[in-house]
């Protein structure tokens, strides 16, 4: 693209860790039929993130997506781009089988509850890892036993019979890797049960994600 970098010092906070930061002015930048100008985007290597066969050349971020309401739809993989709504009657991805509130953890990062086993967790969305991933303090509470010691904080994964969200059920038998993700520590969940739940959790499903609500909503 011909961009200019300039070196910040900045880092990003990925899920496993940080990266370096740095930033250019990119111009203009479509996604379908919307056009956005002006817009500063960071850039860093992103050579370790999940996309199947696919190249990652860059990624959409909250400074993009929250200017609307999203659909995506994993089945017919599709995202969608919808006016944020001002109530549940003006929204068009809030008519999912299961809703919860959510919360935005630093500005940015979406943070809801779920339950599993009866225990509450706290859960932070990654659209951008295929995996999920639970602190010890999560696993403890669900009553998995750990080791004494996790070398290189990671313990055996397991599979959680049912992740709960709201009134209904988000996914059975979920493979879990126990982990004390950076992740969890630098949004502030590390004092209590955490699981970050990746894209696997919500395989066939149509997620709506509405940023004027504060909602997530799920078939």
């Amino acid at each position: 693209l011909g961009l200019t970098e300039r070196s910040s010092g900045d880092v990003a906070q990925r899920a496993h860790g940080t990266v370096s930061l740095g930033w250019a002015d990119l111009g203009a930048l479509s996604v379908g039929d919307a056009e956005y100008d002006g817009l500063e985007v960071g850039v860093m290597d992103l050579t370790d993130v999940e996309a199947g066969q696919m190249v990652t050349y860059g990624i959409l971020g909250f400074d993009v997506l929250s200017r609307y309401d999203v659909s995506l739809d994993f089945p017919a993989r599709t995202v969608g781009f919808h006016p944020r709504a001002e109530d549940l009657g003006s929204c068009a991805v809030c008519a999912g089988e299961i809703s919860s509130p959510f919360e935005l953890v630093e500005g940015t990062h979406i943070q809801f509850e779920v339950t599993i086993s009866e225990q509450p967790i706290r859960a932070l969305l990654d659209t951008g890892s295929g995996r999920s991933g639970m602190n010890a303090l999560a696993a403890a509470a669900i009553g998995v036993e750990l080791p004494e010691t996790m070398p290189g904080g990671h313990a055996p994964g397991l599979s959680v019979g049912a992740i709960h969200m709201g009134e209904g059920t988000l996914a059975r038998n979920v493979p879990v890797g126990v982990i004390d993700l950076p992740a969890f520590q630098a949004l502030g969940m590390s004092d209590g049960p955490a699981i970050l739940l990746g894209t696997g959790v919500l395989a066939g499903r149509r997620v709506g994600i509405s940023y004027g609500l504060n909602r997530i909503s799920i078939d």
